[in-house]
């Protein structure tokens, strides 16, 4: 078949062009200027700060996109500058800045925004957010000095901290190499810091205007203000690491080794709404041909009807998987509430694996500070469903995202499994965030399994984009098919990177023995196969291909559910990650890409150097996506313990 679909599509699912980075050195201290945002900040190679800049967010805690006009780069021998104007509008508010950055090789860099609100603006948030890393991070030594001038001497938290680990801040210090410091100072208003890993990124946020003040708040028109940032990096006192440029080239080891005790590989799931039944139905032999373990069927009691659980029991039965019901009632009388729900599952005829009710409130979320709604004591809203549903497996926690959990933690001796969501586009929807992000997960898997440390633990229904949003009324809108935050369709769903999140997401799902690992769905913005919808699929429109590339990951690990892991650990888990199983005597190890560069990667405990590759790439995008069994086709064989994946890549290894 002709190779039609354009790089752009078969990478991201989006024809949207993304501006390249600009890489900017001043001595010791490189980053990245990034559509008006600092990335990556090193000093002598290490990350120090993972992103400065400043960010405007509407009263859903929307996010705007900056149109930058303006701007001027310079990059000198020992120093670099860049200035430019931006502003952030819709259709009722507009709000502009001017910023300055400079750089210096004495270990100074300077972030200044000088804001002007052009009308009344309400915002939930306008200005600077500050984001460190976590590794090397996450646990050790800070010094924070308050806007008054004391100083703290603590750690950044090592479990997820439920609310702000550090508030009144006007200075932020830690250690980036022995005996080298970095002092972050932020001025032009109160600064506080939140534990971003809650909603699965990959950082500390430090942020302006705390959250006690009133939300949303408006800007005047005509109102001015400036805040700035600076970094100021220790570069007397310390002896300059022999290395520290960019490492492009070297190689990631994936290292396999057996536990005298293997775990078994979890059950997989897919979500599925009501709405997105016909498009399920549809696509039955697909999906009897994936042999999910269960769907995972979202009910509402006051939205939704018995017609809806007939239809869904009946796909269940015809593709011979289990059910996980997700339930939400309206909590006005949660025993009567949970009658009727037990009698439409018995009308429709449906027998389930397990079951998960909630009260509606627990869709929203609360900020730090104020209680949460008051709801049916959560201990006698499980006994009744254990009451009415006999036998069924009750869980606990959150239908929503870990944040609500670790801040709203339920009765863990009133359930049988705890279960959260999660999406990696809650603050920010670029492609090195998507990926970045999953750094998060082993920390949210640590924290929740301090406080439900005996309990099976489910994940999801799971993805990139957003299901529903517990931060403000709705989720955004996203017409053009581009890269939102927030949004519930995105476009990157039908792509290679997806594919690779996904195998990077089910990789530290295994390591950190998840029980049932919910992803996507059949159809809908969250579906892996082509079906029509109503949005734009570039690539997939108007064509007869069968299936989006993230399928044949989801394939492989539904046929691995119960088999014996291998453990698998990466020697550079943010670029490329990967999980591995026996099956039939033979290594089947799965590794991703989650770069928009190749990667050379090498093996450390394959059982053999001749090994069977199936490879998901750009290369095979026509072939893997035409049908359910063109990744299969790609598999050739090959001699060696190295290998370089493509951008975005996935294989599958067989040895």
């Amino acid at each position: 078949m002709k190779n039609s679909t354009s790089i752009a599509t078969k990478l991201y699912g989006t024809h949207e062009c993304v501006p390249a980075m600009s890489r900017l050195t001043a001595g010791p201290i490189s980053c990245d200027f990034d559509q008006g945002a600092l990335r990556s900040i090193k000093f002598y190679g290490t990350e120090a700060i993972r992103n400065i800049a400043i960010v405007v967010r509407d009263k859903d805690w929307g996010t705007y996109l900056p149109a930058l006009s303006n701007v001027e780069l310079k990059q000198n021998k020992d120093s670099f500058s860049i200035s430019f104007d931006a502003v952030c509008q819709d259709d009722t508010q507009e709000i502009r800045y001017h910023a300055n950055i400079s750089g210096s090789a004495d270990g100074k860099l300077s972030f200044t925004g000088n804001f002007h609100a052009s009308t009344d603006f309400l915002t939930n948030r306008t200005g600077f957010v500050v984001l460190h890393p976590l590794a090397g991070v996450a646990g050790y030594p800070v010094s924070i000095e308050s806007v008054t001038g004391d100083i703290t001497h603590s750690n950044f938290p090592e479990l997820i901290d439920p609310v702000q680990p550090f508030k009144n801040i006007r200075a932020i210090t830690h250690e980036v190499l022995p005996g080298a410091n970095v002092r972050c100072q932020m001025t032009g208003d109160t600064f506080e810091m939140e534990d971003h890993r809650q909603w699965n990124d990959a950082s500390f946020k430090t942020y302006v205007r705390p959250l006690a003040l009133p939300w949303p708040y408006t800007i005047a028109k005509a109102d001015s203000f400036t805040q700035s940032v600076e970094l100021f990096f220790d570069v007397k006192n310390i002896q300059a690491p022999a290395v520290h440029k960019e490492q492009d080239t070297k190689a990631c080891t994936i290292t396999l080794s057996n536990a005298d005790t293997p775990k078994p590989m979890p059950a997989i799931g897919l979500g599925l709404e009501p709405q997105h039944l016909a498009g399920a139905q549809h696509s039955e032999g697909l999906l009897h041909q994936l042999k999910p373990q269960q769907l995972v069927i979202w009910h509402e009691l006051d939205k939704h009807n018995t017609d809806d659980l007939k239809n869904a029991t009946e796909l269940c039965g015809s593709i011979n998987t289990k059910i996980e019901l997700q339930a939400v009632i309206p909590d006005k009388n949660f025993k009567s509430e949970i009658a009727e729900l037990a009698k439409r599952c018995g009308q429709a005829k449906m027998v389930l694996s397990a079951i998960h009710v909630a009260p509606s409130k627990y869709l929203k979320s609360i900020m730090p500070g104020p209680s949460w709604p008051a709801v049916t004591e959560l201990a006698r809203l499980y006994d009744e469903v254990r009451l009415q549903f006999p036998g069924v497996p009750v869980g606990g926690g959150m239908l929503s995202f870990f944040p609500e959990l670790n801040r709203h933690r339920p009765p863990i001796n009133s359930m049988d499994f705890i279960s959260h969501a999660s999406n990696t586009i809650t603050h920010a929807s670029d492609d090195i965030s998507v990926t970045e992000n999953l750094e998060a997960l082993p920390y949210i898997i640590k924290t929740c399994r301090a406080f439900a440390p005996d309990k099976p633990y489910h994940v999801g229904p799971s993805s990139i984009a957003m299901r529903f949003n517990p931060y403000g009324s709705k989720t955004m809108d996203n017409p053009n098919n581009t890269r939102i935050a927030m949004a519930r369709m995105d476009p990157r769903q039908r792509g290679l990177l997806n594919s690779a999140w996904t195998g990077g997401y089910a990789a530290h799902m295994v390591r950190g023995g998840i029980d049932c690992i919910n992803l996507h769905a059949p159809t809908g913005e969250f579906g892996i196969f082509n079906y029509h919808e109503k949005w734009p699929r570039p690539g997939f429109d108007d064509t007869e291909k069968q299936v989006f590339p993230v399928y044949h990951v989801l394939s492989g690990l539904t046929r691995a559910t119960g088999l014996p892991q291998i453990q698998t650990n990466s020697s550079n888990s943010r670029e490329v990650e990967a999980f591995s199983y026996e099956d039939d005597g033979k290594q089947i190890l799965w590794v991703s890409n989650l770069t928009n560069k190749p990667q050379l990667v090498n093996f450390d405990g394959l059982r053999s150097t001749q090994c069977d590759i199936a490879t998901l790439s750009a290369d095979t995008f026509e072939q893997c996506t035409d049908s359910i069994d063109g990744f299969g086709l790609t598999t050739s064989k090959q001699i060696g313990r190295e290998l370089t994946l493509s951008e975005y890549a996935v294989v599958r290894i067989t040895c």
